[in-house]
């Protein structure tokens, strides 16, 4: 099932059911309308089998907002029979699950996924919890909405709003309230592997997203999946997740940006860059998105336009950019060889100590130090990264073209054999 964001992309769309389907490499389309009077509702909805656009089953559902997920769930009936599905144990459990009751406090759930996954600013994540803790007021206790709580607490954590150790603490909590509430509440699970993840713990992390996808799978989980076991090593999961969150979700932001990530740490710079370039090609004004293209296309060997972009991004951090983006100024010093402005830029307490917490921050650090010539800065930072689960031996060692100066270095072969002995956790030889 696509996302409700993905949904929305395709509303009101003038392509046909065949071009749809190719761009979301589906092989059947459910089209359908809903229709409201007061409290009634009217659902058409006709399932086509995309290649030949052929009309496969179709039907009227009548009702009110009271019955809304009992219509939800015999379209859904409709839909497996039309297709001679067999579903697991699993699925039907799923199938008739009603993890929030209320459809108004659904609404305000869904609301809050779409600003807490698109929107990752301070603002916007202030208005996903308003809306989590609105839905709870109308429902009461809920393991879908405190786990709700505990992603949206990790994204704040990641993104430098709440840079405590508390904040992953309260996250935490929340996560575990949500499974004393339901122990098979599968975004728990996930806001855990990420917490994990952002501690250093990758072992229990990358455990904690499997539950999480063996119990549901959906495109966020599979891109957390890809994202972490690509940072310890494990690259044949890493690519199987990032190809699977794409066809679970194609329109998903985040899952371009898994697989876009995967291919960097695989050292495909060039594939990389063209499918992060793609995804983002509408959207290349938002300051994260902008950050990752100038990631990319510096892997890609085009630093000087990397710079450009890393400008862009450092233009726009004193009007609410995430705290962690403060790094696009010293990589852009870096990168350019301006040793000076970078020592002056990393002396900034508040960029070190997000440095030190983050791992991805720490590797960015290390390469573009390794760049520059700060062979000592570079090792320390990439240091912290090997401390922090990033332990991808294999990249660092012979991928990474900014760390080319530190290979021989007694002190990086240290820090290889380190990483090395960390992949073991993980069964990569």
């Amino acid at each position: 099932m696509i996302s409700r964001t993905s949904a929305m992309l395709l509303r009101g769309s003038k392509k046909d059911v065949p071009t749809i389907a190719w761009e979301l490499n589906v092989r059947y389309v459910l089209e359908g309308s809903v229709r409201r009077a007061g409290q009634s509702l009217r659902i058409t909805a006709q399932l086509i089998e995309a290649a030949g656009d052929a009309h496969l089953w179709g039907e009227k559902f009548s009702g009110t907002l009271d019955d809304v997920f009992a219509i939800q769930e015999k379209v859904s009936r409709a839909i497996v029979e039309a297709l001679k599905l067999t579903l697991t144990a699993g699925e039907r459990h799923r199938l008739v699950a009603r993890m929030i009751p209320d459809a108004r406090a659904f609404d305000l759930y869904l609301e809050a996924r779409q600003e807490a996954y698109e929107g990752m600013t301070d603002a916007a994540l202030n208005r996903a919890v308003r809306l989590t803790r609105q839905a709870l007021d109308v429902v009461g206790p809920n393991a879908l909405l405190y786990a709700l709580l505990a992603e949206i607490e990790f994204i704040c954590h990641d993104q430098g709003i709440h840079g405590d150790e508390d904040s992953l603490r309260g996250g935490e909590a929340l996560a575990r309230k949500a499974l004393e509430l339901d122990p098979e509440t599968a975004a728990a699970f996930r806001a855990l592997g990420a917490i994990e993840a952002r501690r250093g713990d990758m072992v229990q992390a990358i455990g904690h997203l499997r539950r999480s996808n063996e119990l549901q799978v959906s495109g966020e989980t599979l891109c957390f999946l890809a994202w972490r076991c690509s940072e310890v090593g494990a690259m044949a999961e890493a690519r199987r997740c990032a190809a699977d969150a794409i066809a679970v979700d194609p329109l998903m932001w985040f899952c371009h940006w898994s697989q876009a990530w995967v291919m960097l740490l695989d050292g495909d710079f060039g594939a990389a860059l063209g499918r992060w370039r793609g995804a983002v090609e509408s959207k290349a004004d938002e300051a994260l998105k902008t950050f990752f293209l100038a990631i990319f296309t510096a892997y890609a060997g085009y630093v000087e336009e990397a710079c450009d972009l890393l400008g862009r991004v450092a233009d726009v951090v004193g009007t609410g950019a995430p705290v962690f983006m403060l790094v696009a100024a010293p990589l852009r010093a870096l990168f350019r060889r301006n040793t000076e402005a970078a020592a002056g830029l990393l002396a900034d307490p508040v960029l070190r100590d997000a440095a030190r917490r983050d791992k991805e921050f720490s590797w960015w650090l290390a390469s573009a130090c390794g760049y520059a010539g700060e062979t000592d800065e570079a090792l320390r930072w990439l240091s912290n990264a090997i401390d922090l689960g990033f332990v991808n031996e294999r990249f660092f060692a012979t991928r990474d073209p900014f760390l080319a100066a530190l290979r021989g270095d007694s002190r990086f072969e240290a820090l290889m054999a380190r990483a090395r002995e960390q992949q073991r956790l993980f069964d990569v030889p």
